[in-house]
This record gives structure tokens, C-alpha cells and sequence, in this order.
């Protein structure tokens, strides 16, 4: 995970399945560590005004995609998300548990330490 160290976006959740609903117009931060974990802070939405700190496994990074799983969901369940980077500040991400999914803008606020070029 160390090649996302140091990565931070801001998600805006635009879309999502029915299960999901009242995860629309959420807002959070994700900031990626060294040590295969994440902090997201939660801005808006379920759960605003708290923190965490949640594992991360990247597991694939094609172009400017990168595929990881996390769980980002307060109960634990772990979900796939694929963000595109579309420029240096902006990209899309698609979350799914399988069944239900998500959809958010992203405004990137930091890009890794080990910069990529996207």
C-alpha cells in the first residue's frame, strides 16, 4: 500500500442503489497511510463529524484506475471502489458490496507520495 501513502480526496456521493439511499449526499475524506490502512473522516451525511481508521488492499492500479477494497461501511462490510482519476484534482469512484453500489465526484486534495502521473 505504500504507493497511495499520503493520497487524500474528498468524496461527494451523488448516486446509489436503493439499500445504500441514505448514503447519498454524504461527504468524506480519505487519507491513505504506509501501513495498508486509511483514516476516513466523515464531513456529511451517516455518522458526520466522526473518524476512523479502516484497512485498505489496493488491488489494482491500471491507468489512471485505481481498484481497492475497504470497509468503508460503518458496520464493518467491506466494498470494492474504483476511482479514475480524470485530473490532478477531480475523478469518479464507483463503490459496491456486490450487490448495492455508489457513486461519487472526488476532488483530490493530495495525490501519493509517490507521485503518479494521472
Amino acid at each position: 500500500m505504500g504507493a497511495l501513502k499520503g493520497f487524500q480526496f474528498v468524496a461527494f456521493v451523488t448516486d446509489a442503489s436503493e439499500a445504500w439511499a441514505h448514503l447519498e449526499h454524504s461527504v468524506r475524506r480519505r487519507t491513505f497511510g504506509s501501513n495498508d490502512s486509511n483514516v476516513v473522516d466523515l464531513i456529511a451525511g451517516p455518522e458526520a463529524g466522526t473518524s476512523r481508521e479502516s484497512p485498505v488492499e489496493l488491488i489494482a492500479e491500471q491507468g489512471d484506475t485505481l481498484i481497492f477494497r475497504t470497509d468503508a461501511m460503518p458496520n464493518g462490510d467491506f466494498v470494492t471502489v474504483i476511482l479514475t482519476i480524470l485530473s490532478p484534482t477531480a475523478g469518479e469512484l464507483t463503490g459496491t458490496d456486490g450487490t448495492n453500489w455508489l457513486r461519487a465526484i472526488v476532488r483530490i486534495e493530495q495525490m501519493p507520495d509517490s507521485h503518479h502521473d494521472h
